[in-house]
């Protein structure tokens, strides 16, 4: 439901302030005239709030004092005495000095309203996109509203309020509402005299906040690296969709090849279940599978990055499938008369889906190939998985299992001065987040992104009605019990789609050019945006997110997505003009 900005002329000649047809305030249920305006003015852009408010008790242990210059200041009593939650001589001049900590703007928490000035201060600074204002008692809050006149706080609609939050709604708000490359930089302003009252409350949501702040910030650096290249790999990619097609019925039993270093001591396994088993190699661990003369039955890729192209120098049988990421380069891609793709987890990608259809889905949010390729292993129906060479770590300082790219690819840039080795351990060791332990007589080295990896690939295993064993003493354990009986699997297809992708391309370039740029107010401006419109702008961010960090940072929200939207214009029409030779397909 979109919640349209209430003003307080909106008020109807039978005392009611009607919001979408569906919820009143009635003004006759609330004599005190301070409330009803506050409530009003609250329930334009915070509806739920208002309505719990206003049928809340008036909080005992509240009360409302004086400061010396006449302003009110709500007080909590404890024992004999009362503790202001502002100052009791300049609170205005104190709230002041509290926003100065937010004078760069972007999106701010507040932890505690007490009186609301601080907050009101905030919203002097025209830099800050939105203020998300959290608290604890409904009751409190009544009591505030029924003396303090809030509601050109609450009418400004950059302010949401959340009160008596949940464990996971403070970390669901940031993850839906903070865009990182438009509204700049997250924090926090906290009212301690208010925080220090409800301690643990109040440090269960900074630990929320925390906690989504680290998702959004690892998401966002992702996006700034890979965006814009995630899009323009799509677009090209999507003049080769029609040259392949590709059906998998179930298969039961899944071996997955990853190029962890202990895949070297894990030959005599592979061959002995090779014929049992639907192989899925990662791209990584083809060059080792093909010295071997091991042959999958499928290889999946999912980099966007041109240096994947090392894993392909190696003869394939035009027969075994490779399945791409849609966002993989395209450099590599043509490379095959038939490619395969599917969609990932990328904004554009999921759109192309969402249009297009037929492209199967495949979980990339691990990071990892040997995490897409679990879940690939999913969708064909697996119900036991084994897993070589996932070590996610450093066994012995070891990167990789050997003939994989990365010796050749340090190797042909040695010199007198640098050798492969010296480089190999540089990458290994070089790094100032690796930590080592011992494990079964070796030095196994990690770091905290192979860490998340590992993490991250036990909580996908943790949902899936499959049994994994991981054949690597040094990776992810899972626990050896067996599911119970799975549904029978679909038939993983995927099918071409032939010159669709050319008035796809043109209607989404339409849809972009159609959409109005914000001038001002980035949080009203999305939350009124329809469900369509807003499809379209979830594409730009990613590649909004490059360019924040290529471009000034003087430029602003509105002007950055002018441009994001602009560029990818720009490169839809190159990629309709450069790829005419795909016009009719074979």
């Amino acid at each position: 439901m979109q919640q349209k900005e209430a003003g307080l002329t909106q008020l109807l000649p039978h005392g009611t302030l009607s919001i979408s047809g569906s919820w009143s305030i009635w003004m006759r249920d609330f004599p005190n005239e301070t409330l009803s305006k506050n409530l009003l003015a609250l329930s334009g852009f915070n509806l739920m709030e208002s309505g719990e408010i206003g049928e809340a008790h008036t909080d005992p242990a509240l009360e409302i004092v004086t400061s010396r210059n006449g302003l009110p200041i709500p007080a909590v009593r404890h024992g004999d005495r009362s503790r202001p939650l502002h100052s009791r001589f300049e609170p205005v001049r104190e709230a002041s000095r509290m926003a100065e900590q937010c004078h760069a703007g972007g999106f701010v928490i507040v932890l505690g309203f007490g009186g609301g000035y601080h907050v009101r201060e905030l919203l002097r600074n025209n830099r800050i996109e939105s203020i998300l204002i959290v608290d604890f008692s409904y009751s409190t809050l009544r009591t505030v509203l029924s003396h303090i006149d809030v509601s050109d706080i609450f009418i400004d609609s950059r302010v949401r309020i959340l009160i008596d939050p949940g464990a996971g709604d403070i970390h669901d708000y940031i993850l839906e509402r903070y865009i990182p490359a438009v509204m700049g930089d997250i924090r926090t302003l906290v009212l301690r005299s208010r925080t220090a009252l409800l301690h643990a409350e109040f440090q269960t949501a900074m630990d929320s906040f925390r906690h989504a702040v680290e998702i959004v910030s690892e998401d966002y650096s992702v996006q700034a690296r890979f965006g814009r290249r995630w899009i323009s790999n799509t677009m090209a990619n999507l003049a080769r969709t029609g040259s392949g097609k590709l059906t998998i019925p179930p298969q039961r039993k899944v071996m997955i090849i990853a190029a962890g270093p202990s895949l070297d001591d894990q030959v005599g396994r592979i061959r002995r279940i090779r014929n049992s088993h639907y192989c899925i190699a990662t791209d990584t661990a083809l060059p080792w599978l093909r010295s071997r003369d091991i042959l999958p039955d499928i290889v999946l890729s999912i980099d966007c990055q041109l240096i994947t192209y090392h894993h392909f120098f190696v003869s394939l049988p035009p027969e075994i499938p490779v399945l791409f990421d849609l966002a993989s380069p395209p450099t590599l891609t043509r490379q095959l008369k038939r490619p395969l793709f599917f969609s990932s987890g990328h904004p554009f990608s999921q759109y192309v889906q969402s249009r297009l259809q037929g492209f199967p889905h495949i979980d990339t949010s691990g990071g990892n190939v040997t995490h897409a390729a679990v879940s690939l292993a999913n969708a064909i129906g697996a119900r036991q998985i084994e897993l070589f060479g996932a070590d996610y770590s450093y066994p012995d300082g070891t990167a990789y299992a050997s003939d994989t790219y990365l010796y050749s690819y340090f190797r042909a840039r040695e010199d007198r001065f640098s050798s492969s080795e010296s480089v190999m351990a540089d990458f290994v060791y070089g790094r100032s987040d690796t930590v080592a332990h011992y494990q079964d007589e070796s030095t196994v080295y990690t770091t905290p992104t192979l860490l998340g990896y590992r993490e991250r690939l036990q909580q996908l295993a943790a949902g899936l009605p499959i049994r994994l064993r991981n054949n690597s003493p040094f990776g992810p354990q899972f626990p050896d019990d067996l599911p119970p009986e799975s549904v029978e699997a679909p038939l993983f297809s995927l099918q071409a789609h032939h010159e669709r992708w050319r008035s796809f391309l043109i209607e989404y370039a339409e849809g972009l050019t159609q959409l109005e740029i914000p001038r001002q107010d980035l949080t009203r401006f999305f939350t009124e945006q329809d469900r369509q419109q807003l499809e379209l702008w979830y594409t730009l961010f990613p590649t909004a997110s490059h360019f924040r960090h290529t471009l000034p940072d003087s430029l602003s929200g509105p002007e950055l997505l002018l441009r994001t939207r602009e560029w990818t214009i720009e490169e839809v029409q190159k990629t309709l003009d450069s790829n005419r030779e795909y016009e009719t397909v074979e």
